[in-house]
Order: structure tokens, then C-alpha cells, then sequence
């Protein structure tokens, strides 16, 4: 029949089985509590981390109309500034002209009453 010491080694393994496997469940089932407990965790923060980001998203947005609010704002007091400079610009150019225009009659009237003036002097002389 073969080795007869075979068998009571195959027997005494499956005893060591039969002790071992119970431990080997109990630890397996601890091991699974423990990572259903690590894995309520990370759901708990996952979930923190999900409500801060919405609580960030909606600061963001807050912040968003809060500055095109200040963006529109300044826009129409630089688009009134521009006016103003616009008139006081118009009323400048006018006034230069204006002014162009009186030097221009007063430096013709000088020309002509320095021109007239020596032609008075000439026609003095000639009357003597």
C-alpha cells in the first residue's frame, strides 16, 4: 500500500487546517469591519471635502458678481470722465481758435498801423 507515515501527514495537515481556518475567517471578518470603517471614513471626508468645494464655488461666484458689479461701476465713471474731457476738450479747441483768431486781427492791425505809420512819415517828409 504505499507509505503508511504518508496518511498520518496528511491527516495531521488537515487537523492544522481545520485549527488555522477559523482564525483565518475571524481575521478576515476583522479585517472587513476595519476597512468598512476605514471606507466610512473616507466617505465622511470625501463628503467634507465635496460641501467645502461647493462652499468655495459659491464664494467664487459671490466674489464674480462682486467685481463685475465694481467693473460695470467703474466703467460708466470712466465713461463720464471721458465726456467731461471730451467737452473741456472742445471748449479748449474753440477757445484756441478764438484765440488764434484775435492775434491774428491784432498782429493785421499792427501790420497795417506800423505800414500806415511810415507811410505817414514818408508823406510828412515829402510835404516839407
Amino acid at each position: 500500500m504505499g507509505h503508511p507515515g504518508r496518511h498520518s501527514t496528511i491527516k495531521r495537515y488537515r487537523s492544522i487546517a481545520k485549527v488555522t481556518n477559523p482564525v483565518i475567517q475571524t481575521d478576515i471578518a476583522e479585517i472587513l469591519k476595519e476597512i468598512s470603517s476605514n471606507q466610512k471614513k473616507l466617505l465622511e471626508e470625501v463628503n467634507e471635502l465635496k460641501l467645502g468645494q461647493a462652499e468655495i464655488k459659491g464664494d467664487i461666484k459671490a466674489n464674480d458678481e462682486k467685481l463685475l458689479g465694481k467693473i460695470k461701476t467703474l466703467d460708466e465713471k470712466v465713461s463720464g470722465q471721458k465726456e467731461v474731457v471730451e467737452k473741456i476738450t472742445v471748449q479748449l479747441d474753440k477757445r484756441i481758435s478764438n484765440q488764434e483768431l484775435l492775434n491774428r486781427v491784432i498782429g493785421g492791425s499792427l501790420v497795417v498801423s506800423i505800414i500806415g505809420g511810415i507811410l505817414s512819415f514818408f508823406w510828412m517828409l515829402t510835404q516839407k
